[in-house]
């Protein structure tokens, strides 16, 4: 980490100087936060990698990009202490990134709209979880044409199903890019929720955790959903009563049971955990290495083709526009999508890392590359980021990653003991210990936010002071 430290050091002191902008600072620092993680996450998964593709042998024929991956590990004493070992220590890592995070400050009243009835905010938020599903149909589709097995009978060519899954990351980020930011700040000032929690939300969903549930849901080793619109499985169906076999008056074939339930075990014996990775790796490695390579082309070459807001509005910034009259095309450097777009990047590597090591290096590649055009945007392009109250407030999101923390270690509980893996108790303790609110007192947090923290709190402080002083300057003109 040394490598990374001492440049992105100096980058953030750059530009916190010259720029003297506490949000500006904060995104920086909070860029900065990200790739030391996934820095130092990467240097703990490494041995992982290596015996993911030397031990990668559970399933005979599984696809090449499982190999690299926990989807195929085969059971090895010697193999299984070493993975336990990468996972607990990477487990307290970021449990000790998370709970030595800066409290994000709170210096403005809440708005009337804020102020909502308990009820109305839970069937506002129910609605958005249907809106964000909608937004979210090309990760579900991904996992759906996974799901499925080859050669299935329902009406659904084998061609679509691989165009789900080579388009489904492009979409993801193309919804991402154009439509999640402005649908979540408009449903945010007709509902009151902050747009950060709903944006976060929104990635939250559509990054992962609605085709991980898609995948639970369809799979065939898991609850093996795609067989209730096969027509074999469907009562009254012409090919339901074929498979009831009876020799001498004994059942041989049942098809309700032998062929269209899912098994009683799928959740202890390790394949539904194993097809959740192994599924969804294809979708996040592509995903990502968009994020990272075309998005940022696609970017530069739209920013290069615009023009610069001629006013200078400090309260929304000054933004690039297509030909000088389209709508703005920097509206992912706001600090409202940067900080929502890092919460999500660490929530990945919470989660995903530990089972798929190159997740790593690709959550490196993005915030890196999102570093680049945060920079260039700011230093090159001339934008100005707004000062309103929406992008004020927004912040890393604690809670979201303590939800990442906490569906992180069950998943890995449940994929050990599912797994039958050699020291899948030594690593319950180790979660149990490191999870619970004692853990505070012997985690090394002191040491965390001078590592990991240090310019983010500096930031952070030099963003309060600026939020004092704008709301000293209202109260005074008012």
């Amino acid at each position: 980490m040394a490598v990374f430290s001492w440049p992105l050091r100096q980058k953030f002191l750059q530009t916190f100087r010259s720029l003297c902008i506490g949000q500006a600072a904060l995104v920086v620092a909070s860029n900065v936060v990200v790739l030391k993680a996934a820095g130092t996450a990467l240097a703990l998964a490494c041995p992982l990698l290596l015996f993911c593709w030397r031990k990668a042998r559970y399933y005979a024929s599984a696809p090449p990009l499982w190999n690299v991956t926990a989807a195929n590990f085969e059971a090895d004493q010697g193999v299984d202490s070493v993975i336990v070992a990468c996972w607990c220590a990477m487990a307290l890592l970021f449990r000790t990134v998370v709970a030595s995070m800066p409290k994000t400050p709170f210096l403005h009243a809440p708005s009337v709209k804020a102020r909502l009835q308990r009820l109305g905010r839970v069937v506002a938020w129910v609605c958005w979880f249907g809106i964000v599903f909608i937004f979210s149909l090309p990760s579900i589709l991904f996992a759906f044409s996974q799901s499925l097995p080859a050669h299935n009978s329902l009406p659904v060519s084998d061609l679509v199903l691989q165009w789900f899954n080579s388009l489904a990351p492009y979409l993801n980020v193309l919804i991402d890019m154009v439509l999640s930011a402005p649908v979540s700040a408009k449903y945010a000032a007709i509902t009151g929720i902050k747009a950060d929690r709903l944006l976060m939300t929104f990635r939250l969903f559509s990054a992962w955790l609605l085709a991980l549930l898609t995948t639970v849901v369809l799979d065939e080793n898991c609850l093996s959903g795609w067989k209730w619109t096969w027509t074999v499985c469907q009562v009254g169906s012409s090919n339901h009563q074929n498979f009831n076999w009876e020799v001498f008056g004994e059942e041989i074939l049942n098809t309700d049971k032998d062929i269209c339930g899912s098994s009683d075990s799928w959740w202890s014996d390790g394949r539904c955990s194993r097809a959740i990775v192994g599924n969804l790796t294809p979708f996040l490695l592509k995903k990502l290495m968009v994020r990272a390579t075309v998005q940022p082309l696609m970017l530069l070459i739209l920013w290069h083709c615009s023009k610069l807001e001629m006013a200078r509005d400090d309260f929304q910034g000054r933004h690039l526009k297509l030909f000088g009259r389209w709508p703005k095309m920097t509206g992912s450097l706001v600090p409202l999508q940067q900080l929502s777009l890092l919460t999500t990047l660490v929530e990945m590597l919470i989660f995903w890392t530990p089972f798929v090591p190159l997740l790593g290096f690709a959550i490196l590649a993005a915030a890196l590359a999102n570093l680049f055009m945060f920079d260039a945007g700011l230093w090159n392009f001339q934008v100005t980021l707004p000062t309103d109250e929406m992008n004020r407030g927004a912040a890393i999101s604690t809670s979201y990653l303590q939800f990442a923390l906490w569906s992180g270690s069950f998943f890995q509980i449940w994929y050990a003991f599912g797994t039958k893996l050699f020291g899948r108790h030594a690593l319950l303790a180790v979660h149990v210990t490191i999870m619970g609110p004692w853990a505070k007192h012997f985690l090394p947090v002191d040491l965390a936010k001078r590592h990991f923290w240090r310019e983010h709190q500096t930031a952070s402080d030099v963003q309060v002071i600026e939020m004092v002083v704008q709301f000293d300057q209202n109260s005074n003109a008012s």
